[in-house]
């Protein structure tokens, strides 16, 4: 129980990173004079569409493989998730500097 409730801290601090993040994100790409458009559009697809989809997703993983191994599936993709935008982030800041 004591892990759990550090890891609920670490979960606390990568959230607001995570958040910080995506409205600063699409505050630079939105076109001129949309920015709050898609920050709202942001919030609503983490809050309303995300929540929605991973509910369901891991629903349907947990009544096909069982619990231990959703969370397995989930991780293994979140893991290749987080690699394939570590190898793009370079050359989208590449790209912005040519700007």
């Amino acid at each position: 129980p004591l892990l759990v409730l550090l890891i609920q801290l670490l979960h606390g601090f990568s959230f607001s990173i995570m958040w910080i993040a995506g409205v600063a994100y699409a505050d630079e790409y939105a076109p001129a004079g949309k920015q709050a458009t898609a920050q709202g559009l942001f919030s609503a697809t983490m809050m309303g569409l995300g929540g929605a989809a991973g509910g369901l997703i891991a629903g349907y993983l947990y009544d096909l493989i069982g619990t231990q191994r959703m969370f397995q599936s989930i991780a293994l993709g979140l893991l290749l998730c987080t690699l394939l935008l570590a190898f793009n982030m370079p050359y989208r800041v590449a790209a912005t500097a040519n700007d």
